[in-house]
């Protein structure tokens, strides 16, 4: 059994969790199983609006998809870690016992995924595929393909394209992060301003009406961001070739989804087949990563060609990573860190952002912007890297 205390601002429940899922036993072939893996470990991440403490002491459940059924695809039985370039580094050792062993990675779709950031600091039951700045660093790219095309956005057509978006892309959730440090200098702004008093914590999830236009204005500032990727997007915004007022707008639109209860949907998510009202603000996902940065190398994931050409990607199992003494009270950070970064999968993901784009900014074909935002993101994510690795190697780590 899992026990999940989940908190809303000040306010804490108990609950049980239901069942990680259950086996298709459809007749045919034995398709590629899916496996969720949660094992020992205590926890915070936030989803829907929601913080959530996890204690678990579960196993792995196999879960398979029809998808799968005819899969050339097989579960990985090794990998290769390779370094990139001429830099020195030891870490190689750290990796492997990083990544734990092929039997217990799991195999997702890539389409059905969120992204997460390569943040090395995110809670260890975050197992995600992972993009510099998460699904939000992406989509800010495809809107700045929109903007090109259409002319200059404004807040409520941006507001309008982020609704329109979370119902279009069959994904598990769409996921931006901050961290502790950001958060409490957006405290102290409010404070300076008046509009808190010291001692005060900001519930960023749901603050007071009273304070969210005045916190709207507060994310255009790049202190103010705990994701490095979004920070220096906001920072340098001619290098990145971004309109850092198009970043502000689409984070006011993420936020007023997140603060609006009352916005309805309609779409289909993860293996959910049939379209069906949702409150769109339970497909955000608000990740707060505590601690300061100590990644050690920065780590490209690909997978094989098969798995690759059928959209399948290798996730790492929580269980593998050394864990910090703690208390259920905080999250529990990996011991050593790493930027994880999926070339491979992110790219199913993109295609849906350009197919998106397409669909609203007519005349646009699929083509040029498949390979315009491309070529965007490709810029920015080495200008992140490059940042980063300035005084870490880098690794390329092949699945087979």
């Amino acid at each position: 059994m899992t026990s999940w205390i989940a908190a809303l601002g000040l306010t804490l429940l108990l609950a049980a969790t239901p069942s990680l899922g259950t086996e298709d036993k459809a007749e045919g072939p034995s398709p590629l199983p899916i496996t969720f893996w949660r094992r020992g470990f205590v926890s915070k991440f936030m989803l829907a609006g929601n913080f959530y403490y996890s204690q678990c002491n579960c196993v792995g459940v196999n879960v398979t998809s029809t998808k799968f059924r005819n899969s050339q695809c097989r579960l990985a039985t090794e990998y290769e870690i390779m370094p990139v370039g001429k830099k020195p580094g030891h870490e190689k050792k750290d990796i492997i016992e990083f990544v734990g062993r092929p039997e217990d990675f799991r195999m997702v779709d890539s389409h059905q995924m969120s992204f997460s950031c390569i943040d090395g600091r995110s809670p260890l039951d975050d197992v995600s595929l992972r993009t510099p700045g998460g699904d939000f660093g992406e989509f800010v790219y495809a809107m700045a393909e929109h903007q090109k095309i259409v002319g200059k956005l404004y807040q409520p057509q941006v507001d309008m394209l982020m609704a329109s978006f979370l119902q279009f892309r069959k994904a598990e959730s769409f996921y931006y992060h901050t961290d502790v440090e950001a958060v409490k200098k957006i405290e102290q702004a409010l404070i300076d301003m008046g509009k808190m008093t010291k001692g005060q914590i900001l519930d960023l999830v749901n603050p007071p009406l009273r304070l969210r236009e005045d916190i709207l204005k507060l994310l255009a500032k790049p202190e103010h961001h705990g994701c490095l990727h979004i920070r220096l997007m906001l920072t340098h915004p001619d290098l990145y070739g971004i309109d850092a007022n198009l970043v502000h707008m689409i984070l006011k639109a993420y936020f007023s989804i997140m603060w609006n209860r009352d916005q309805i949907g309609v779409g289909a998510f993860g293996e959910q087949q049939v379209s069906s009202p949702f409150e769109l603000w339970k497909a955000l996902k608000f990740v707060l990563s505590e601690g300061r940065h100590r990644e050690k190398a920065w780590v490209n994931v690909f997978n094989s060609k098969k798995c690759t050409a059928e959209g399948v990607s290798t996730l790492f199992p929580p269980h593998a990573h050394k864990y910090y003494a703690g208390n259920e009270k905080h999250a529990q950070l990996p011991e050593k860190q790493f930027f994880v970064f999926h070339p491979q999968a992110v790219l199913q993901m993109r295609q849906d952002m350009a197919r998106f784009v397409a669909t609203k900014a007519v005349p646009a074909k699929f083509g040029a912007l498949y390979k315009n935002i491309l070529g965007s993101i490709a810029k920015a994510v080495k200008l992140t890297k490059d940042f980063l690795t300035e005084k870490i190697p880098e690794y390329t780590l092949v699945i087979a």
